[in-house]
C-alpha cells in the first residue's frame, strides 16, 4: 500500500470541536501556493493542526476525559494529531443508512508528512494489461441542465475501459470531475490494480468542467451548487454518452457506483452521493469545497451547509468517504466565519462524519497545498483500495 498512516483513530474528536468552535484558524505558519486545479481563496498561512482536547470513542472515554491540553498543544493522547487512542466499534446503523459492525484499520483520522512520492502503482508493472482510453467531447447544447453560464461551450471528456471488461456485463465505475488532471494517472493505478484483483474490473469516466472557475462561472455553478444538478447531468448526458461511444453497460448498484474530485470538484462528488444515495455511494475528496461557495437561495452559505448542520442534522446516509485536507490549503488565514477556510471546512467535514458513524477516512496532510497533486500521487491507489473493500 502506498500510504502507512502511523497510527489509527488518530485525529482526537474534542480537538476537532475545540478548533471548530474558534473565531480564527490555527496559529502555526508555513508558506502556501496554490495547487493545480486550485478553487477559490488563496492558500496561504498554514494552520495547526486540532489542539488540545481528547475525545471520547464510541467504545468509552479515551484521552484525559475531554480535559483540554495545555497552552494550546495536543492533549493527552500525545504529541502528533494522530496518536489518540483508537475509537470504538461503529455501533447501530442510523436509520439503516450506514452498516453496524467494527471499523477497519484504515478508517478514521490521521496525518502524512511531506515530502510525498508517488505510488508504485502509476506505473503498471511490464505485462500488465493495459485498458483503451477514450477522448470524445460534450457540447452544452446536448442537456438543458448546463446549457451555459457565460454562453455555448464543449468540454473535453475520457473514457477508461480496462482490458478485462466483458461487453454487455453491468461495469462499476467513478466519474472523475476535472478530468485532464487524472487522465493518465487514474487508467494507469486502475491497470495496476485491477490486474493484481485489489479493486473490480471497472471503468473510469474523465470529465473537465465547463468554462471558468469560481462563483459566476460555469465550473463554480456545476460543481459548487449545492442540488442534485450535477449528478442529473451525468445520469441523463454523460452515461448514455459513453455507453453509445464504447459499448459499456453501467452498473445499477450504488456499492458499485462513486465520484472523485478536488476541491470544487470534490464537492460535487459529495453532492452526487448526497442527493442519490440511491445511486452512488463512493466519494473520494481531495481539498473539498465545502465553504461558502454556490450561493443559492436554498443553501445561503453554500456547500459550508454540508460541515457546518447538513450531515450532522440528517440521518446518515450509505455514504463511504476518502479526504484529505492540507495544512496549508486554501483560505488557511481566513477565519472560520469567514466559511472561507478549506482546513477547517474539512475538520468540520470529517467530525460530522465521525459522530454520525460514517466509514470514513481523513488525512490531513502536512506539508500539502490545496489538491496537491503530489498527495494525489502518492494516496490515490491506496484510497480506491479502501472506497471499493468488500465490493462484489
Amino acid at each position: 500500500m502506498s500510504m502507512a498512516p502511523s497510527r489509527r483513530g488518530g485525529w482526537l474528536v474534542g480537538g476537532f470541536a475545540l478548533l471548530v468552535a474558534c473565531s480564527s484558524p490555527p496559529t502555526r505558519s508555513a508558506g502556501g501556493g496554490a495547487g493545480a486545479s486550485g478553487q477559490a481563496g488563496n492558500p496561504g498561512a498554514a494552520g495547526a493542526p486540532p489542539t488540545g482536547v481528547a475525545g471520547a470513542g464510541a467504545a468509552g472515554a479515551v484521552g484525559a476525559a475531554g480535559n483540554p491540553g495545555v497552552a494550546g498543544a495536543l492533549g493527552a493522547a500525545g504529541a502528533t494529531p494522530d496518536a489518540g487512542p483508537e475509537g470504538g466499534a461503529a455501533g447501530a446503523a442510523p436509520d439503516g443508512g450506514v452498516d453496524a459492525g467494527p471499523k477497519d484499520p484504515l478508517e478514521g483520522d490521521f496525518t502524512i508528512n511531506a515530502p510525498f512520492a508517488d505510488a508504485p502503482e502509476l506505473t503498471p508493472p511490464a505485462g500488465t494489461p493495459r485498458g483503451t482510453t477514450t477522448h470524445f467531447t460534450i457540447a452544452s447544447s446536448e442537456s438543458p441542465i448546463f446549457p451555459g453560464v457565460t454562453g455555448a461551450y464543449t468540454r473535453d471528456c475520457w473514457v477508461y475501459v480496462p482490458s478485462q471488461y466483458v461487453k454487455g456485463t453491468p461495469a462499476p465505475f467513478m466519474t472523475v470531475q476535472d478530468g485532464r488532471d487524472y487522465m493518465t494517472k487514474l487508467p494507469a493505478v486502475l491497470d495496476t490494480m485491477i490486474a493484481a484483483k485489489r479493486v473490480p474490473v471497472m471503468v473510469g469516466i474523465m470529465c473537465m468542467a465547463g468554462p471558468g472557475d469560481g462563483p459566476g462561472s460555469e465550473r463554480g455553478f456545476e460543481y459548487d451548487t449545492v442540488s442534485d444538478a450535477f449528478v442529473r447531468w451525468i445520469e441523463s448526458t454523460v452515461l448514455p454518452k459513453v455507453t453509445k461511444l464504447v459499448g459499456v453497460t453501467f452498473t445499477t448498484d450504488p456499492d458499485g457506483r462513486g465520484s472523485i474530485g478536488g476541491s470544487s470538484g470534490a464537492t460535487a462528488a459529495f453532492s452526487m452521493a448526497w442527493f442519490r444515495p440511491d445511486l452512488y455511494h463512493k466519494v473520494l475528496s481531495y481539498s473539498g469545497s465545502f465553504t461558502a461557495l454556490g450561493i443559492t437561495t436554498d443553501y445561503p452559505t453554500g456547500a459550508w451547509a454540508y460541515p457546518d448542520h447538513l450531515v450532522a442534522q440528517t440521518p446518515a446516509k450509505p455514504i463511504r468517504m476518502w479526504m484529505e485536507v492540507g495544512d496549508m490549503d486554501a483560505g488557511a488565514t481566513n477565519t472560520e466565519a469567514s466559511m472561507k477556510n478549506w482546513q477547517i471546512a474539512n475538520m468540520k467535514m470529517a467530525a460530522a462524519l465521525k459522530a454520525q458513524g460514517y466509514h470514513y477516512h481523513f488525512d490531513f496532510a502536512k506539508g500539502a497545498v490545496h489538491n496537491d497533486p503530489k498527495v494525489v500521487n502518492q494516496t490515490l491507489p491506496a484510497a480506491l483500495e479502501w472506497l471499493w473493500a468488500g465490493y462484489k
